[in-house]
């Protein structure tokens, strides 16, 4: 051995030494006392951050024989098949640097207590098939971009809403359209990110989604993040600003971004449909009594979730059970959640249409947010639509089930025939931006990180600044241990005020 390589020995057990001590310290002193009352919450933040330290030891590990590592890595975090052994001995003629992260994702995501086959191994096949090889610059972008979302969510939310939430408890309807306005401003901000920072494409094609009516919009879930790309097409159409999106719960808690979609009262379900149908009905009686209805998109997508090799395998499955035909490019969609929403706002008057949105990549694409954070950004991203009106819409539930099982049927050809085009209906309908909106764009992602960088400066230069922040923080907090602040806000109006429909 060479005197380098016992100098290199030493720095790295070292520096694993010393991070493994201090962070343990210094992070369990905020994370332990979740464990007291929220278990589940302290499990995942205990992962990810165990995860993000396995990814430092990841990263001063490099050397040329990476892909032996990354497999002895993958035996001892779990049984490997035979399959995955082999993907990952002859994985190192396409890893490159910025690829490693993807390793990192499939194995950070495997059981620690060694209980569960290592199968998230498949994400460095599916991250390179889907990325290729992901340049120093993309991966920077990346990392800048993510970065850029949570800090502008984080200290936005906590900012603003210093002086939203006290109008909140005297006019519940003022509040809400200054809410909707002021989040409508940061989705134009991710707006310009993606489109002058990443560079990403958008092109639609279809029906316009016209403003100034109520419309239910349901889209297949091709990627974890097909909901933000939608904001491109809303900023276009008809503005976004009281668009509601029905996600899953978890998603509410996520500091910063998680907040903000409470702030605006999205629609978050745990997939127990008693509880969601009541969640839902309370919801859309909320937005209709503070006449949110007369302009509102709510986005939802009846897959459940996104289309990845293991939700295929259950939906061919499903097929298979109930004698239907396997889907390639969709999943089979649950109808229960959709024919609910459709019906109940139809017959409350509160329903002018509804889009059926198909979302395609033709190139490459992100699965998940991870992969956009290491680099992986779509180039371009086409979306089709088709307009509904009111009367075109079946009179029954039953029918209206039906009716969106066959929109899916035809969603499924559509999308075969786009991947070999690579466009939808022969014909490109691109809506790109003109040079002033282009500039508009850049004025906004500039205006919104000189905003943040403000806010960060008066939160270090008055304690003023740094107590009300601290005290909205807290308030969010305490409402995520209260079901949740959008919840909180039909409760508290429906105890001071008249609502006009029984909840």
């Amino acid at each position: 051995m060479s005197a380098t390589s016992i100098f290199c020995g030493v720095v790295f057990g070292t520096l694993l030494f010393i991070t493994s001590f201090v962070c343990i310290l210094f992070v369990s002193a905020f994370t332990t006392p979740l464990w007291l009352i929220r278990p589940d919450l302290y499990r995942h933040l205990s992962d990810k951050l165990v995860a993000g330290w396995e990814f430092y030891i990841v990263l001063t590990s490099l050397h040329r024989n990476l892909s032996a590592r990354v497999h002895k890595l993958g035996i001892c975090l779990g049984e490997v098949r035979r399959s995955d052994r082999a993907a990952v001995s002859h994985a190192e003629p396409f890893i490159t640097v910025t690829q490693v992260p993807f390793v990192f994702i499939g194995l950070s995501r495997a059981d620690h207590r060694c209980q569960k086959p290592v199968r998230q191994l498949h994400c460095l096949q599916t991250a390179a098939r889907n990325c290729g090889n992901m340049s120093t610059s993309s991966t920077v972008r990346g990392v800048v971009f993510a970065a850029l979302l949570f800090i502008t969510s984080f200290v936005g939310i906590l900012f603003f809403s210093v002086f939203t939430t006290p109008v909140w408890l005297i006019r519940p309807g003022l509040y809400r359209y200054l809410s909707d306005r002021l989040v409508a401003t940061w989705e134009f901000y991710i707006v310009a990110l993606l489109e002058v920072f990443l560079n990403i494409r958008v092109i639609i094609s279809g029906d316009r989604i016209r403003p100034h009516e109520c419309n239910v919009i349901m889209m297949n879930h091709r990627t974890r993040l097909d909901w933000m790309y939608f904001w491109c097409v809303l900023a276009r159409q008809s503005g976004s600003s009281t668009e509601k999106i029905i996600l899953k719960s978890p998603l509410k808690h996520i500091p910063g971004a998680g907040w903000a979609m409470q702030q605006v009262a999205f629609m978050f379900l745990d997939r127990k449909w008693d509880h969601d149908r009541k969640v839902m009905t309370q919801l859309m009686n909320h937005y209709s009594d503070l006449n949110v209805n007369m302009q509102a998109s709510i986005l939802i997508y009846p897959e459940g979730t996104d289309l990845t090799k293991d939700t295929k395998e259950r939906s061919h499955a499903y097929a298979k059970k109930y004698d239907l035909d396997c889907y390639e490019y969709v999943l089979h969609p649950r109808t229960t959640g959709v024919t609910y929403l459709i019906d109940y706002m139809r017959n409350n008057g509160m329903l002018d249409a509804v889009y059926d949105v198909t979302i395609a990549y033709p190139y490459q694409f992100p699965q998940t947010e991870s992969e956009l954070v290491f680099g992986c950004f779509p180039t371009e991203i086409h979306f089709h639509i088709e307009r509904h009106g009111i009367s075109k819409i079946p009179a029954t539930a039953a029918e209206i089930r039906t009716w969106c099982e066959k929109c899916w049927a035809l969603k499924e050809k559509r999308l075969q025939r786009f991947y070999e085009l690579k466009r939808f209906n022969n014909v490109k309908v691109s809506e790109a931006p003109t040079r002033w909106q282009r500039l508009l764009l850049w004025v906004v992602a500039i205006g919104w990180t000189l905003v943040a960088a403000g806010v960060i400066a008066l939160f270090f230069w008055s304690w003023v600044v740094r107590w009300m922040m601290g005290v909205q923080m807290v308030f969010y907090i305490v409402m995520d241990f209260c079901g949740g602040f959008e919840l909180m806000q039909v409760k508290y109006y429906n105890y001071f005020h008249t609502p006009s429909k029984s909840s």
